[in-house]
């Protein structure tokens, strides 16, 4: 049982990878610098010797084309994702969470982790994390799970999807609410914090004077 009004909570913020190889990235990037470079000389030797400075635009537009190449290869894809004791949420300009309880599936599909359930507010989200650029949060979506919700996790899992300890950015969480939702064994709304208990483990609330002897996603109360 987690006592809301003094437990400290925190979850794990992971930023997507670069979704090019770091190699062809420099190589790009070092290219159009040069070129860049190159342009800028030629354009100011454009007075003393015209052919040469004909060749300024030319090597300017060739230099400022790769340049932006390895401005798209270096950009990232996907949202930025945060796990932990409240769910898995998804930064797209509001806060996309879905809490423990209401993760519906977790499977591996086309080379992504796909996240279905329902959002806090009741919304269907279907998210993936990509493993190539999303491979930590995935990582870390999954040993929570297994630690959660393991009957959520369907399919065969990739071969050396292991959370790495001290991956993701710590982020405090607000102290987790129990007032105004509603209790899991009876729909009844509950009015006061001391009203109601929340399972440690996937955060559903019940009133306290209906609390089962264990949540629903098995752990004890």
């Amino acid at each position: 049982m987690i006592d809301a009004r003094t437990a400290v909570r925190t979850e794990r913020r992971y930023e997507p990878s670069s979704s090019a190889p770091p190699g062809l990235f420099l190589l790009v990037l070092n290219a159009g610098a040069l070129a860049a470079g190159a342009g800028a000389v030629t354009f100011f030797l454009r007075e003393k010797s015209p052919e040469i400075g004909a060749l300024a635009a030319p090597i300017l537009g060739s230099g400022a084309a790769l340049l932006a190449m390895a401005a798209a290869l270096s950009a990232v894809r996907g949202a930025r994702v945060r796990v932990g004791p409240a769910g898995i949420a998804f930064e797209k300009g509001d806060l996309v969470r879905v809490p423990w309880y209401a993760v519906e599936s977790l499977r591996v599909e086309g080379g992504a982790l796909v996240v279905r359930g329902t959002s806090s507010f009741g919304a269907p989200v279907s998210e993936a994390c990509n493993l190539h650029t999303h491979r930590e949060a995935a990582a870390a979506i999954v040993a929570e799970a297994r630690e959660r919700v393991p009957a959520v996790l369907l399919g065969e899992l990739p071969s050396g999807l292991e959370a790495r300890a001290g991956a993701g950015e710590v982020v405090a969480l607000e102290p987790l609410q129990i007032a105004g939702r509603r209790c899991a064994a009876t729909g009844k709304p509950i009015a006061f914090e001391a009203d109601g208990v929340a399972c440690a483990r996937c955060e559903r609330v019940y009133l306290a004077a209906a609390r089962p002897a264990a949540c629903a996603c098995g752990a004890d109360l």
